[in-house]
């Protein structure tokens, strides 16, 4: 009786283990075919995905909760290895997910032993929680709605560039635009591309900042082509948006997250004092209807925002908005509070 308890058990240790096996993930998923189940991150404005195939078994993925979990950072060991205590297989997306957790890190590496971290947390039912004791690590991948959306725009990009390809360059009020003009919209959408291959770690302000230069680009062109001269100032401005987006990309393959800290400190206007629990707000300049604010009301307060992104910030009874292009680092603010 032992004996055949014993072999039933390793029979289904074996097949589970052979489904694990079946069921691991391939690097770079990012197409909406292989969606298998979205999961919204608990108490969190996220979405993330399960590449369809990397479930074991009959695991059902309805029962699945994505949570999060308050971790110290130890003297030893890393993410990695923090993330599959949490159930959480590491992947580029995940850590981009860990950067929109923790709204005031910029640099994960940085991070000193003591550091209190949120991460994602994979929960289940109590099979979930048997395929975990056999090192089963949930997958997950980027939600496609946003990225898709900036995919469109980027071919709404190439579109405009086929446009451009017919403008004479008697149209341009200098000739030397029309090249320039071309290279930067070819260098946009390469450098949009290498944003969304999956292979980068990408936070969600990243990719929503990406989707606000290739909307502006666009509207430059579209405003540009509707004119009877094509100004240098579009050019201009086509190649500053280019140059941010490049900014973004380069630190993101150099390892980084795309992000810099800004550190807003907000004093009185009449004797310099600072002014505490004050919630300091802010809006990406291309979309000044995207209104968020710093995580923590202090003074100063500290939030990772897009490098190469120019923003506008203002706190309660501020005697005026202060506007930055973020940069890798640190980015100190002054907001003056006026005397109530």
């Amino acid at each position: 009786m032992q004996s055949a308890i014993l072999c039933s058990l390793t029979f289904l240790a074996i097949s589970l283990a052979t489904l694990l096996e079946q069921a691991r993930p391939t690097a770079g998923v990012t197409s909406a075919d292989s969606i298998g189940q979205v999961l919204r991150l608990s108490d969190r404005n996220l979405t993330y995905a399960i590449p369809r195939g990397t479930l074991p078994g009959t695991l059902d993925a309805g029962k699945l909760r994505l949570e999060t979990s308050i971790v110290t950072m130890p003297t030893t060991g890393d993410m990695q290895s923090l993330l599959v205590a949490q159930g959480i297989q590491w992947n580029p997306t995940v850590l981009g997910a860990i950067y929109d957790l923790n709204p005031s890190i910029d640099n994960l590496n940085l991070v000193k032993p003591g550091t209190p971290v949120v991460l994602p947390r994979a929960n289940g039912d109590s099979e979930f929680q048997t395929a975990m004791g056999l090192g089963y690590r949930l997958v997950l991948m980027r939600d496609v709605v946003l990225s898709n959306t900036i995919t469109a725009s980027s071919s709404r990009l190439q579109l405009q560039a086929e446009r451009l390809a017919t403008v004479g360059v008697g149209r341009f009020a200098q000739a030397s635009d029309q090249p320039q003009l071309r290279d930067a919209v070819a260098s946009a959408r390469g450098l949009i591309a290498s944003t969304l291959d999956g292979e980068l770690p990408v936070p969600q302000r990243v990719l929503q900042q990406t989707y606000l230069n290739a909307r502006a680009i666009d509207q430059e062109l579209n405003q540009a082509l509707s004119q009877d001269k094509i100004m240098p100032e579009v050019a201009r401005a086509v190649a500053d948006i280019v140059t941010s987006q490049k900014a973004i990309v380069t630190d993101l393959q150099n390892g980084g997250s795309g992000l810099g800290r800004v550190i807003a400190y907000t004093i009185s206007a009449t004797d310099g004092t600072p002014r505490m629990l004050l919630r300091v707000q802010f809006a990406p300049m291309l979309d000044l209807d995207s209104v968020d604010q710093f995580d923590n009301p202090t003074s100063p307060a500290i939030q990772a925002l897009v490098i190469g992104a120019d923003y506008s910030f203002w706190a309660p009874n501020c005697d005026k908005k202060v506007t930055t292009r973020v940069q890798k680092g640190a980015n100190p603010i002054t907001l003056l509070i006026k005397s109530q």
